[in-house]
């Protein structure tokens, strides 16, 4: 509830978008993108949603990939989202930016490594965008590759990153996505317009406050109180065991 209210006194501001979501002058990020952005400053981990998946054929249908991938930025301002240097704005940037934008291709057929390769992959993000995505062709008779996706939740919510993904597959399939878009801009003033006259919601000033929590401690400053004890049970010790751990409501 606390991110919708925020989102919609964010939205007010959105007279900054054109009819088309380009951004006229930078936005200034919601509140719940502030979150996001600044507790991934804090330990260098986004929030984000990740993916890999699998498909069969070879270069060409990398390219054909890249094709889907190409309508979705000139489709999506979402895509084309980068926040400014000191985290409080945002701006979209022009389709024209990623018109040399091309997939970027991992050979792994020769890789005599390829379970660490893939590893690698799957843990390291080459883009400095709010969203990353890869392909490895992988080694074997059958042709195939695979896809690494990550989406940064500053940009998408849950919704749109399903959305998009059906795009995707649609695309991918040679299918038409709807031809009807909710734009940015227009869906933020509309949703802000149902808010205004509503009398369901409350300010978010009359909530209470977060908590304050304590700061997480250094590394170096952390006592693990923790050991991992284990041996072999017999079928009568492990019953009594378990009847002792339910006396006293441990699981």
């Amino acid at each position: 509830l606390h991110t919708i209210l925020d989102c919609c006194k964010w939205g007010q501001a959105s007279d900054t978008l054109g009819a088309d979501d380009s951004l006229v002058t930078p936005l200034k990020m919601s509140p719940i993108q502030m979150a996001y952005y600044n507790g991934g400053q804090i330990d260098g981990t986004d929030c984000c949603f990740y993916m890999e998946r699998d498909f069969k054929g070879g270069s060409e249908e990398v390219e054909r990939l890249e094709r889907c991938i190409r309508i979705l930025i000139r489709r999506h301002p979402a895509l084309r989202l980068r926040v400014l240097a000191e985290g409080e704005f945002q701006e979209i940037l022009p389709e024209r930016q990623f018109d040399d934008w091309k997939l970027p291709c991992e050979d792994l057929r020769a890789d005599f490594n390829v379970e660490k390769s893939l590893e690698y992959m799957t843990h390291q993000s080459t883009s400095d965008r709010l969203w990353d995505v890869r392909v490895a062709i992988l080694p074997g008779e059958v042709r195939a590759f695979r896809l690494f996706l990550r989406l940064n939740l500053i940009a998408l919510d849950a919704g749109s990153i399903l959305r998009l993904c059906q795009e995707m597959d649609s695309l991918y399939g040679d299918d038409q996505c709807p031809t009807v878009l909710d734009h940015f801009g227009s869906a933020m003033r509309e949703h802000c317009r149902v808010l205004s006259n509503s009398t369901d919601f409350k300010s978010i000033e009359t909530y209470p406050k977060a908590p304050k929590l304590p700061k997480m401690p250094s590394a170096a400053d952390v006592v693990i109180n923790f050991e991992r004890i284990w041996g072999n049970l017999n079928s009568k010790a492990w019953c009594d065991f378990q009847s002792m751990c339910k006396e006293q409501n441990l699981t």
